[in-house]
């Protein structure tokens, strides 16, 4: 399955709600008084399988940093916060919100002593299943720092008695500097011992690159995905990106991910509070490369120009054809109006990479396990000749800004595994 992380402004999705088999909504993203508002009113979460992630990994940041996020996880009545409670008969929106906001000192933490602790997973069950209406469940867990996972099973143990078997997904959230095989596998020991049917695995970055290019955690992700869904435990990755292609091939049942950075990965340093907003400019997604390209920049002054769009042969869709047809007749990617090199000019790019990600989860999910596997494998060996291909074809001055290195350290990793 493909999910799409929601952002906050919910109505940019509605072009790719036939792209993608459902949506993961983020307490972090939206405060609780916005969901019980507007939940009802998008049509995005009204069709496909809509998950919540209510991000219990997320607490005990520095307020003063991360002042937003804070600020909507205190609405959540699953952590313990000093914020006011919310009552709707007695304030609006606003003024809750102008309540949290000054509330002095601001924090989330999460609770430690076994009656609160099933309290906080009664009231998240509570909320995903009336306010937000959800088809499957995560069970909150804090986040894995240490390897110790005393905590953690503490409040898999009791959301297990409280949520409902067979629809639930344990949320499974570790620091990428410490998840190795070792944690993979106690990890893996322990839910199984508790017979967890599914898996909602998160990782927390510290590394700058958009995608993945740890060794150690590719293939302790992959070797999670590959052992657990041999011992029958659905799996859902979030946050790895296209990564998680490769998770599905190994094993996994789903994935999701987006097209801004924090739909694509989860670095606390993205939530902190800072001036202004990124650029974004469209790309056009290529399974051929496992990355996307600027539509202007690479698709149109680097492989049109160095007659190479051969190579994105198999990638295009419908919501990329205009740019297709264009480029082919002798046309930019800037007379093109969806593809116009221009920020915030998204839609048609975000549309064309949930497409063809939806078009290789089916393929994926559609094959037997070791058939999957191997054409996990030939996808990444595809990718790595492509790009060795393209940095041989291409001056350096010429070559795409976007780097391609990730590719020979997944398909490393992978043989090793799968």
């Amino acid at each position: 399955m493909l999910f799409q992380n929601l952002g906050y402004q919910w109505g940019t999705y509605q072009r790719v709600v036939d792209h993608v088999d459902g949506f993961i909504l983020q307490a972090a993203t939206v405060d609780r008084v916005l969901v019980d508002y507007s939940r009802s009113s998008h049509d995005v979460l009204q069709s496909g399988s809509i998950l919540f992630d209510p991000q219990m990994y997320m607490a005990q940041l520095p307020s003063e940093i991360y002042t937003t996020v804070i600020s909507r996880l205190a609405t959540y009545p699953w952590f313990l916060s000093n914020a006011p409670a919310y009552d709707s008969d007695e304030m609006s929106p606003g003024k809750y919100r102008g309540e949290v906001a000054r509330t002095k000192d601001l924090c989330v933490t999460v609770a430690d002593k076994e009656s609160m602790i099933k309290r906080s997973l009664e009231s998240c069950l509570d909320f995903q299943q009336h306010s937000i209406g959800a088809t499957h469940y995560i069970i909150p867990t804090p986040l894995i720092a240490r390897g110790d996972l005393d905590c953690q099973m503490s409040w898999i143990d009791l959301g297990l008695e409280v949520f409902p078997e067979g629809n639930s997904f344990v949320s499974i959230a570790a620091s990428e500097r410490i998840f190795d095989n070792a944690l993979c596998d106690v990890i893996l020991d322990n839910l199984l011992a508790r017979a967890v049917n599914g898996v909602y695995l998160v990782l927390v970055r510290q590394s700058e690159e958009l995608r993945l290019c740890d060794p150690v955690s590719i293939e302790s992700i992959l070797r999670l995905c590959q052992r657990g869904s041999s011992k029958g435990l659905r799996i859902v990755v979030n946050f790895l990106d296209d990564f998680g292609l490769m998770c599905i091939a190994a094993g996994a049942s789903g994935f999701g991910t987006g097209y801004s950075r924090k739909e694509r990965r989860l670095a606390f340093s993205d939530w902190s509070d800072k001036d202004g907003f990124g650029y974004q400019f469209p790309t056009l997604y290529s399974l051929a490369f496992l990355a996307e390209f600027l539509s202007q920049a690479d698709i149109n002054e680097r492989f049109a120009e160095g007659d190479l769009l051969w190579l994105l042969e198999n990638d295009w869709t419908r919501d990329s054809e205009p740019l297709r047809i264009a480029l082919e007749s002798g046309r930019s990617a800037n007379d093109v109006p969806e593809w116009r090199q221009t920020d915030k000019n998204t839609l048609a790019a975000v549309a064309h990479r949930a497409s063809l990600l939806k078009r290789t989860v089916d393929e994926l999910l559609n094959l037997d396990i070791d058939v999957r596997q191997k054409r996990g494998l030939s996808l990444l060996r595809e990718a790595q000749r492509n790009s060795v291909y393209l940095h041989n074809e291409l001056d350096e001055d010429d070559r795409p800004s976007i780097d391609l290195r990730h590719i020979a350290l997944w398909l490393d990793r992978y043989v090793s595994v799968v």
